[in-house]
């Protein structure tokens, strides 16, 4: 199922990020990397596909990481529902921003969005995963990502686990489109920590906005610091 992307902003694990992965991993980075949030800022929906009236619409993030313990958990999901969108609305977001991530992630970050039309009692990202994930037939991905919590984990290691969080985000859209019927796999970004910076900044890089088919919307990502009060 990869590949159903409107937006993919992933860079490829070339020779020389894995190179640089495995200098890192002759070292532990634990507890050095930096609090992160991830932000999503205005997002219209131009066409709603309902010929009279409103529509209600559901947005699903997921942010897997390399951070592994019992304070935070390898992977963020989250489910935001606004009721009676019509045509060429901007989603109720206020000034600072829908918050779809805060902690401290290790190694990389990979964050994946889908857009719905939400249905009555479909459950919520978190709870669709968390009855997945129990699943024997996803404990592979589950497992390299697992893998993380040792000390200094070896680059292969690492680059297993940025593979098995693009595995993890396809069954997130997977699992939304066989709740709500009509998902749609609006983005997804895979970002290194010593490469890439986690993708520290706008996105996109311009201070624009994606347009994919009737969406148009930007996040940002931010450092601590940079957080609003």
């Amino acid at each position: 199922m990869v590949g159903q992307w409107l937006v993919d902003e992933t860079t490829p694990l070339d020779q020389s990020a894995i190179a640089e992965l495995d200098r890192q991993a002759t070292r532990s980075v634990r507890g050095a990397s930096p609090r992160v949030a991830v932000l999503l800022r205005e997002v219209i929906v131009h066409d709603v596909h309902k010929l009279f009236g409103a529509a209600n619409v559901r947005l699903d993030a997921l942010v897997v990481h390399g951070r592994n313990s019992r304070n935070q958990q390898f992977y963020m999901p989250a489910t935001f529902r606004f009721p009676s969108v019509k045509d060429h609305d901007s989603l109720p977001i206020d000034e600072n921003g829908l918050l779809i991530f805060d902690g401290n992630p290790l190694h990389f970050l990979d964050l994946s969005i889908t857009a719905s039309r939400d249905t009555t009692g479909a459950d919520d990202l978190a709870t669709l995963l968390s009855r997945e994930l129990s699943n024997p037939k996803t404990q592979g991905a589950v497992g390299a990502l697992l893998a993380l919590g040792v000390a200094a984990p070896a680059a292969a290691t690492i680059a297993g686990a940025v593979s098995a969080a693009a595995v993890l985000g396809d069954i997130a859209y997977r699992l939304v489109r066989a709740a709500t019927g009509n998902t749609i796999g609006v983005y997804r970004g895979s970002f290194l920590q010593f490469r890439d910076a986690f993708g520290v900044g706008k996105h996109p890089g311009d201070g624009g906005r994606f347009r994919v088919k009737d969406l148009e919307f930007s996040y940002d990502t931010v450092l601590d610091e940079a957080l609003p009060s």
